[in-house]
């Protein structure tokens, strides 16, 4: 039997690395059980709560997955589930790990959460983001205990407040942060500023100075009387008060504490921040001063921090309207890179004052620079991630004239990527103006590429008109079927819109149009976008009729092919998935004959299903998985959920179907993996985690989780092997 031991993680980096590990789609149960050669003396490796921790962290990761593909839907959803089944989770510091990440206060950027906001924002469509915030701070105020708990939870409430903020939330900012503040009665010692200045900040973002210059005030009491030599830790703290002093503009005190900081990379960093204070608040004098302090301080940095220091300077400037400084600072960066990530930040500054003209002017320069650079693909990296940024901040003009500095394989590249972003952001005339002077490429697939993403464009701004005229004026070909797809994203900006009868006129058209062209994977891939687009218009016939269509083309581009997914069938099931439409995913995938396929793509579908909470169809749809150890595993895995979310008689009544179809299936109790396939790929597990003993541990196991003793027990008794049996039995005792 394959054992896997599945140990509670009790640190942020734990979660993380535990999420990078996971397989992205589960086709069966992860089983919480010890090597099989190792024999069970304690039960340091067994305790309740296991498998609701490890659903948890998936959920957690699947949700991640779906943020970063953009399905902003389906990741709220899946961290609703997660916020459902944490609060059962009984270890505290597992817990609280599980929720700082939920919340995105545990490293690695973007978190999911973090997605969510800013979608909300960007789109102007709060209320995903809104839902989710109040659930969060709930299960947050479950935590309690020892000091790093009660820490993680203030950082998690400043991290909440931050979100409510963005979201211009300030009254429900308020609240929460008042949380946050409580929390630091219990955490008063060393140390204490780094903790109580966000608090701070949070409490300046919503314009509340009065009570943020109060926590300051404690700060600086609190670290005044550290006994420590450690001038690079005292340094970092009176850095956090002595920013935050000046951002709640106290700047006479944020002065004061700067002056206390006796390392010169902190020092030059606080400087400035407070110089940038002094001119924002319109006092030129008193900023120039601090900013040459700065300066001093960052020409005699250690050179493995004076480029970065010198930067700071220099985009401080900038951003405070000294662009003549800032120029001046940059011009004195030896480091290349950096140099040149200077001036495309000034230059952007620049554009964002209005002052374009003299932003164009740079630009040159950082190609110039940029050529310097070795490797030359660090460059040409370096050089995509800056007009990346541009783009990213919607300033696509001067995208549009930093191309114009780049060799013509990345300008091609970027042109492009440009007028598909700025089509989508409805900056018309840029991208009209980026596709006159763009190549047009090999059979000029390039110019008919950018004018479909420019008709998209007008449809996604409801600019119909605007968006028909252009069709003719686009080329179909069967591997590029340009104007089709057109046509296709005006008629999904029409179903958008409400108007349902001419998105479907223009699905007709499009249906239609691709009936003359040569069949294609292109073809296909149209196809899918058509069946998933009636779908959403309730034309759920018209939906079978065109994914029908895509498998008969896949059928004739490789006849004779062996019974598998096809690229058909993926691209459909993408698209259902996407759009969540189950019963037409479900209905498509019945037309795979290959067990080993049919159940994976069945399970892919069933497991997004669990993630968004759609249980009852789930467990119905699952007893049509044909392989039964598949049916099995799945069976267990619904259960994890029904235990998570406290439904526990379901969850057993579930278990007993497991095992009533586990204890017919034939063949060994354990399958090993032969060691010279081990010694080509060690990756491969030693044993089969899907072999009947297995699976009647993983029923027992939940048994156990749901303290059915008994029910586990005989459950127990299913394995033939006395040695098997009686190590099981010893893992279940520690869970009495």
């Amino acid at each position: 039997m394959h054992l896997q031991t599945i140990r509670g993680v009790v640190s942020l980096l734990g979660i993380l690395l535990y999420m990078a590990s996971c397989s992205p789609v589960v086709l069966a149960v992860d089983i919480a059980q010890t090597p099989t050669n190792a024999p069970v003396t304690a039960c340091s490796d067994e305790r309740r709560g296991q498998v609701i921790e490890t659903l948890t962290k998936e959920l957690i990761y699947r949700s991640d997955r779906y943020s970063s593909s953009g399905s902003i839907d389906l990741a709220a959803r899946s961290l609703t589930q997660a916020l459902r089944i944490v609060p059962t989770v009984e270890n505290s510091l597992t817990k609280t790990d599980l929720i700082a990440t939920i919340a995105g206060n545990a490293g690695g950027q973007p978190s999911t959460m973090e997605r969510i906001v800013n979608y909300s924002i960007s789109t102007k469509q709060p209320k995903i983001a809104l839902e989710l915030l109040p659930k969060i701070a709930q299960v947050t105020q479950t935590l309690n205990g020892e000091y790093g708990v009660i820490n993680v939870k203030r950082s998690i409430l400043v991290q909440l407040a931050n979100y409510y903020t963005r979201l211009g939330q300030p009254n429900q900012a308020r609240p929460v942060l008042d949380q946050a503040r409580q929390a630091l009665d219990s955490l008063q010692g060393d140390g204490f500023g780094l903790i109580a200045a966000p608090v701070a900040e949070g409490y300046i973002a919503i314009g509340d100075t009065s009570k943020a210059i109060a926590i300051l005030n404690q700060a600086l009491q609190l670290t005044q009387a550290m006994k420590t030599n450690d001038q690079t830790y005292l340094g970092e703290i009176f850095k956090s008060i002595s920013t935050a002093y000046a951002n709640a503009g106290a700047m006479e005190q944020a002065l004061q504490v700067a002056q206390k900081i006796q390392v010169a990379n902190s020092k030059s960093t606080t400087l400035t921040h407070i110089a940038s204070r002094y001119a924002r608040a319109g006092k030129p004098q008193q900023a120039n001063t601090i900013f040459a302090q700065a300066l001093k301080l960052a020409q005699t940095a250690p050179e493995g921090n004076r480029a970065s220091l010198l930067s700071q300077l220099a985009i401080k400037n900038a951003q405070v309207g000294q662009f003549d400084k800032g120029l001046q600072v940059a011009q004195t960066l030896a480091s290349g890179e950096v140099k040149v990530r200077t001036l495309a930040e000034i230059a952007a500054l620049y554009d964002r004052a209005n002052q374009f003209e003299k932003a164009v002017a740079i630009l040159p320069q950082i190609s110039v620079i940029a050529k310097t650079i070795t490797p030359f693909y660090d460059a040409d990296t370096l050089l995509r991630e800056i007009f990346a940024d541009y783009i990213s901040d919607r300033q696509y003009k001067l995208a549009f004239q930093f191309s114009q500095t780049l060799d013509s394989t990345l300008q091609d590249q970027s042109l492009l990527k440009l007028v598909e972003e700025a089509s989508a952001a409805g900056d018309f005339p840029l991208a009209l103006r980026v596709v006159e002077v763009m190549p047009p490429g090999w059979e000029n697939q390039t110019k008919h590429l950018s004018l479909r993403h420019l008709a998209a464009g007008y449809a996604k701004a409801r600019k119909y008109d605007q968006a028909m005229q252009l069709l003719p004026s686009i080329e179909d070909s069967s591997d590029y079927p340009n104007r089709t797809l057109a046509r296709v994203a005006i008629a999904k900006s029409y179903t958008e819109n409400g108007q349902r009868d001419k998105a479907i006129e223009q699905f007709n058209q499009s249906l239609q149009a691709l009936g003359t062209l040569k069949n294609s994977s292109a073809k296909i891939q149209a196809l899918s976008q058509i069946a998933v687009g009636y779908a959403q218009t309730g034309q759920r016939d018209r939906a079978v009729e065109a994914h029908t269509q895509a498998l008969k083309i896949q059928d004739s581009l490789n006849p004779g092919a062996p019974a598998s997914p096809s690229y058909a069938v993926e691209q459909l099931l993408n698209q259902y998935l996407g759009t969540q439409q189950y019963t037409l995913a479900i209905q498509l995938i019945q037309t795979i004959k290959g067990e080993y396929e049919h159940d994976g793509a069945l399970q892919r579908i069933l497991n997004q299903m669990l993630d968004v909470g759609e249980f009852q169809p789930v467990l119905q749809t699952a007893n049509t998985i044909r392989n039964p150890n598949q049916k099995v595993a799945f069976l267990v895995k619904i259960a994890d959920f029904h235990i998570g979310t406290g439904q526990s008689d379901k969850a057993t009544e579930i278990l007993a179907q497991a095992f009533a179809i586990a204890k017919t299936i034939k063949g060994a109790e354990e399958r090993f993996t032969p060691e010279e396939v081990q010694r080509i790929d060690p990756s491969i597990p030693p044993s089969d985690e899907f072999d009947r003993g297995s699976l009647i541990e993983a029923i027992a196991i939940r048994y156990a989780e749901l303290r059915q003793h008994n029910l586990a027990t005989q459950t127990a008794q299913a394995l033939q092997s006395p040695t098997y049996r009686d190590r099981l039995l010893q893992r279940l005792a520690c869970y009495r």
